[in-house]
């Protein structure tokens, strides 16, 4: 039962129509080559990566959102275009940094790489 209502609201949400337009209140004329931008953004999301569609990397986000209460995708570096990557991110692994100072520079979470804990060897995020 419980299964079948996740899969029916992760469903529903990945089976929306999207758009990729300007942000309300910004004219597509007051930015720069804003078609050209455009474009490239919508090809980037209908295929975030080699092997998922928006909608199969919108269902990994929004099946860890609901059952986890997190729903982390991040960009990868190592994608087939110069801006990298759309993966999802199992979100039960990342980490807060409890020594985080305010900065913006220090990292606010990281993920373990290869079951290591070490700052050397996990992926750092700064931001939110």
């Amino acid at each position: 039962m419980v299964r079948r209502a996740i899969n029916v609201i992760k469903d529903r949400i990945a089976a929306m129509d999207w758009q990729v337009r300007v942000r309300r209140g910004v004219r597509a004329e007051d930015v720069a080559h804003a078609a050209r931008k455009l474009r490239a953004l919508r090809r980037t999301l209908e295929e975030p990566n080699a092997v998922d569609s928006f909608r199969t990397l919108m269902e990994q986000v929004i099946e860890d959102a609901l059952t986890g209460g997190f729903g982390p995708s991040r960009w990868s570096r190592r994608g087939r275009r110069a801006a990298g990557d759309a993966v999802a991110v199992d979100g039960a692994s990342i980490r807060i940094n409890a020594r985080w100072d305010g900065e913006e520079d220090t990292p606010r979470y990281a993920q373990p790489c290869r079951g290591s804990w070490s700052p050397a060897r996990s992926i750092s995020w700064t931001g939110s």
